[in-house]
């Protein structure tokens, strides 16, 4: 079990870089069913993975859980539900985060600008 545990956070993110998705999050469910607290890095990592999924439901669904369990949002969390929202055609509450945002970094601006530009 502690084997599983220790590899299931870089899984995420690995994950999610190459594009499995539904493997990025089947490794985060494994590792909230191990009882592990997911940190603000892990969640960027489910994060761009429910972005690739598109899916509005798991996007909230993430959301939620965010704000239950008290995930710091630093920027790389914003930055990912910035993307998340846009590419699950929430362009609205994309853009609610973002200017929510008390410190906009490059990559969240170019985030907008290409959510924007993708919505007309």
């Amino acid at each position: 079990m502690v084997q599983r545990l220790v590899s299931a956070l870089p899984l995420i993110a690995g994950y999610a870089k190459i594009g499995c998705s539904g493997k990025a999050l089947e490794a985060f469910h494994s590792m909230l069913d191990d009882r592990i607290k997911p940190d603000e890095f892990t969640m960027a990592g489910v994060l761009s993975a429910c972005a690739q999924l598109g899916s509005l439901e798991q996007a909230r669904k993430v959301h939620s859980f965010i704000i239950q369990h008290r995930i710091r949002k630093n920027h790389f969390v914003l930055n990912g539900l910035v993307d998340m929202f846009a590419k699950c055609d929430d362009l609205a509450f994309a853009r609610k985060i973002f200017d929510n945002m008390q410190w906009r970094n490059t990559e969240c601006w170019n985030l907008m600008i290409s959510a924007l530009s993708t919505h007309g």
